[in-house]
């Protein structure tokens, strides 16, 4: 699970100017443990929503270097593995939040 902290956290602030916000939430319901992170980033395509979770693929190319792509891949993997889910709202310009949901 570090791993899926570590990744969601550094991509918030990496795609979050400064001055930005990032909340970090959790609650527990209905015998699961939600974890929210939510930044007023960047934010996201619709298209670029269908592929973030794929190995090599960057939203931003124009910070290209500063990652391979494989994180957000690595994350749902995590997840995958601890039997969670993780599911991503954003709109381009207004940022994105990130759903972590795990069984208790």
């Amino acid at each position: 699970m570090q791993e899926v902290w570590i990744n969601l956290i550094s991509n918030s602030i990496k795609y979050t100017n400064k001055g930005g916000k990032i909340n970090i939430s959790l609650k527990e319901k209905d015998g699961e443990i939600i974890i929210v992170i939510k930044d007023n980033g960047i934010g996201m395509t619709e298209e670029q929503m269908e592929h973030i979770f794929e190995r090599y693929y960057q939203v931003d190319k124009s910070k290209h270097g500063a990652g391979l792509g494989i994180g957000l891949s690595i994350v749902y993997r995590v997840m995958e593995l601890v039997d969670g889910k993780i599911e991503v709202e954003s709109e381009l310009g207004k940022g994105s939040k990130f759903i972590i949901i795990l069984k208790k």
